[in-house]
């Protein structure tokens, strides 16, 4: 009961504020006439040509940096990719001829049996 009239109190005082007349100020800006400027510079040719000149110009040493930035990049890459060459190359044969050296090492101290000392020998080559 006592939340039904706390709701029709709610409603009564939700429609007195709806009711209730408010003072509200209007303004109204009003646009004026926009002129649209149509002026055509005055463009010299000669300026207009050493504008263009200048930023070829400019484009070209752009290039010309990027370029020489891309190949030294290249080159990094290049130089790296050798030095890991020449390194690994080397620690590839040691354990390569690592292996080689265990697998001849176990077939000396094999045992005389025949198949095991085949499989070794298959092993090593």
């Amino acid at each position: 009961m006592a939340k039904l009239e706390n709701e029709i109190e709610d409603s009564k005082f939700l429609e007195s504020i709806l009711t209730q007349p408010t003072n509200v100020k209007q303004i109204t800006i009003a646009n004026g006439v926009k002129r649209s400027y149509n002026r055509k510079f005055k463009v010299n040719e000669k300026d207009k040509a050493l504008v263009e000149q200048m930023m070829n110009e400019e484009n070209e040493k752009d290039n010309d940096k990027d370029k020489e930035i891309i190949s030294e990049i290249v080159n990094e890459v290049v130089d790296v990719s050798l030095i890991n060459e020449t390194i690994n190359e080397p620690i590839i044969e040691q354990t390569n001829r690592q292996k080689h050296e265990n697998i001849l090492h176990d077939l000396c101290n094999a045992e005389r049996d025949q198949e095991t000392g085949l499989a070794k020998q298959q092993e090593a080559y």
